[in-house]
This record gives C-alpha cells, sequence and structure tokens, in this order.
C-alpha cells in the first residue's frame, strides 16, 4: 500500500503535519489517530506501535510515551465511567 501523507491524512481526517509527523517519530499520536490509522491500514492499532528491528532512541522513546498516554487514557476513561456508574446507582 503507498498512500501519499495528503491521501492518508484525508481519508482519516487529518492534517498532513500530522501524518508527517507521526511518520518522523517527533509527534505523539492521540489513540483515536492511531485508531484511525490503523482501520486505515487495514491492521490493529498495536502493530503500529510495535517497534522495527532497528528503532532509533527517539522513536523508541516516542513509542514507549504514547503507549503510556494511551494506557492513561484508557485508565481515565474508565475510572470516569465507573464513577458515572456508581452516581447513576446512588440516584436510584
Amino acid at each position: 500500500m503507498r498512500w501519499s501523507q495528503p491521501y492518508l491524512a484525508e481519508k482519516i481526517g487529518v492534517s498532513v503535519a500530522t501524518i508527517s509527523g507521526i511518520e518522523r517519530c517527533i509527534k505523539f499520536v492521540e489513540a483515536s489517530t492511531l485508531v484511525l490509522l490503523a482501520r486505515a491500514l487495514h491492521t490493529e492499532p498495536y502493530e503500529l506501535l510495535k517497534p522495527k528491528d532497528v528503532v532509533p532512541d527517539k522513536a523508541e522513546d516516542i513509542v514507549t510515551k504514547t503507549i503510556f498516554f494511551t494506557r492513561e487514557a484508557i485508565e481515565k476513561a474508565i475510572n470516569t465511567a465507573e464513577d458515572q456508574a456508581k452516581g447513576d446507582l446512588k440516584q436510584k
């Protein structure tokens, strides 16, 4: 699959600068963007986070931080949902 950055950016609704930054490992990828990229590329999000055989230090650092922030966002969403559920139960 050989898509241009503008094509991929338009396909998933982000800027060309975002795609470029992700490709060059200088931009954090948001979880929602990661999911959109994975769907467009017909793969799973975790596959896009797997380091290749040789990963430059900077890229590896960004992948590690992205995984950390993605986990943090998921945990926050779960906690928020649990808090809302508790509040709903108290109101009944």
